[in-house]
Parts: C-alpha cells; structure tokens; sequence
C-alpha cells in the first residue's frame, strides 16, 4: 500500500476520526521506515509491551512482519485491558449508586 513500517504501533499511536463510522487513524511516524528504499531495520525501537520478538534479537527483521505483531498487541489492549477498565468503571459507579440509594434511605429522625 504505502510501503512504510510504522515501528511504533500502539494504542497511543492511534486515532479515530469523528465520523458515525469512525475509521481508525495511525499518527506518530517518529521510528517509520519506508520500503521502498529495501533497507530493513535492524535497530530496536517502538514501545517494549509492543514490541514483536524478532525486533528483540537486534538483526535484521521485516518492519511489516514486525508492525502485524504491534497490531495484533493493540487489538488485544483494546479488546481485554479497554473492555477491563470500563467494567471496573461501571461495577464502582452501581456501588457508588448503590450506596447512596442506601445513604438517602436512611432517616436519621425515625424511630425505627
């Protein structure tokens, strides 16, 4: 397609446009390397939880190989630790809910 290697593929690294259907945007092309120059990477750069195993061995690796692995990490981020945190979000605002419903009910003038 456009013949470069993001490097850097992450979460951080993305945006979604405003749009209904909102496409998903890759920014920060700080580490990029084009392909079409057939030079391939051998310095380890991108973020350590991102980063794919063979960039790991500082030799020579396949940056497109390299940025599938990034992806399939960003997927996963936001599939489970995304999906995880707006769990938690939501069970602690129900208690907080519950425990003021609690709170209201409670009238410190009856006898009962």
């Amino acid at each position: 397609m456009h013949q470069i290697c993001h490097r850097d593929l992450k979460l951080e690294n993305t945006l979604l446009d405003g749009s209904p259907a909102p496409l998903l945007k890759i920014c920060d092309f700080g580490y990029s390397k084009s392909s079409i120059l057939h030079s391939r990477p051998k310095s380890t750069v991108g973020t350590p939880a991102y980063i794919a195993p063979e960039v790991l061995s500082r030799r020579e690796y396949d940056g497109k190989h390299a940025d599938v692995w990034s992806c399939g990490v960003t997927l996963y981020v936001m599939l489970v630790v995304v999906t995880t945190v707006v769990v938690i979000i939501v069970v602690a605002s129900l208690l907080l809910r519950g425990v003021r419903d609690e709170e209201e009910d409670e009238d410190p003038d009856s006898d009962v």
